[in-house]
């Protein structure tokens, strides 16, 4: 049900082997965001078991997407979606929410009448309250706007410094954005953040690089690598591709188990092998080799690649400190090094 309370939904019975089936579908109505733009959401459940494989082998064959607007324009650009996650608000959020809702009603006593067609800009603070709160003591004095909206954030960002206590309750996790001219967005982060990758990857040695060196150079790229990870040995058999198009390719150590067991130990013994390159390839080829212990950093790149947030290998670092996750084929990574 949406701001019109009309309630969209539908509810069927069916017998297939003797066995009763309930389908269900629900919906919400179409809200026009800016002239060209709506959202509609739609929902279908179904009580009995049937593998992934075929349901959304049922949901693809034969649908149409509209190619006509309700108002007989033509639909000429693909319809866009996002995926939803379903979460659960925290009981600081809900709270929060339901002090927004009891404030609103108090302002538009239409909210109270069942049916009752209501103005879109209505469930502006309920929407807001759903996405952000910026808490603090709530009194029934307040405004929801002192919790919800710019108000809310200036709220908890104006402090008394006498008063500014060490220990911080509240603080944000995110992207910090910065406004283009062209109004997009960039995200401070992702600079820093390559930034801080960067000089990491610069205080290495370079003697602890297994690298293979492209004769025509154009760039050169850090991965951080596991010697038993499938894409890491993919990406290793084609490492030709990658020299040819004129990548140079640095390894270091980043085994996904951890500082034990025998990957681990499988890494020590390659940065202690006398040719590092053969080593390397005859492990990712599922080889044993044999080496000498030695003082090796496997444990130190493990450790520089979760301070540059590497969780999976291969962790690619380009020459910029961008990093990017996963095997990536060296036909796409040189477009994504040249053209960003």
């Amino acid at each position: 049900m949406t701001t019109d309370t009309f309630p969209k939904a539908i509810s069927v019975k069916t017998m297939i082997e003797n066995k009763t089936i309930t389908i269900t579908g629900i919906a919400k109505g179409s809200g026009m965001i800016e002239p060209n733009m709506a959202t509609m959401l739609g929902f279908i459940f179904i009580d009995c078991l049937i593998p992934q494989n075929i349901l959304q082998k049922l949901l693809k064959d034969g649908w149409q997407y509209p190619t006509t607007q309700i108002n007989t324009t033509n639909i000429t650009e693909p319809i866009n979606y996002l995926d939803l996650v379903i979460s659960v608000l925290h009981e600081e959020q809900d709270k929060a929410y339901n002090f927004v809702i009891e404030k609103t009603k108090e302002k538009q006593p239409e909210l109270n009448v069942p049916n009752k067609g209501i103005q879109y800009t209505v469930v502006d603070g309920p929407e807001q309250a759903l996405n952000i709160i910026y808490p603090g003591k709530i009194v029934d004095k307040q405004s929801e706007y002192d919790i919800i909206g710019k108000r809310g954030l200036k709220n908890i960002m104006n402090y008394n410094s006498r008063n500014l206590k060490k220990d911080f309750e509240y603080f944000f996790v995110g992207d910090l954005l910065k406004k283009r001219l062209d109004q997009g967005y960039d995200s401070l982060n992702i600079k820093y953040r390559s930034l801080f990758a960067q000089n990491l990857i610069k205080k290495i040695n370079k003697k602890e690089f297994i690298q293979f060196k492209s004769p025509k150079e154009i760039t050169e790229i850090t991965v951080f690598t596991d010697v038993s990870c499938a894409y890491c040995r993919l990406m290793h058999s084609q490492i030709d591709n990658y020299l040819d198009l004129g990548i140079t390719v640095n390894y270091l150590a980043f085994p996904q188990d951890g500082l034990v067991g025998k990957v681990f130990e499988d890494m020590q013994k390659l940065w202690c092998s006398d040719n590092r390159n053969v080593a390397i390839t005859e492990l990712k080829k599922g080889n044993d080799i044999e080496a000498n212990a030695c003082t090796n950093p496997v444990e130190d790149h493990f450790k520089t690649g979760r301070l540059i947030g590497a969780t999976g290998t291969p962790t690619i670092v380009l020459s910029d400190g961008r990093i990017v996750p996963g095997y990536i084929p060296a036909e796409e990574l040189i477009e994504i090094v040249i053209n960003g």
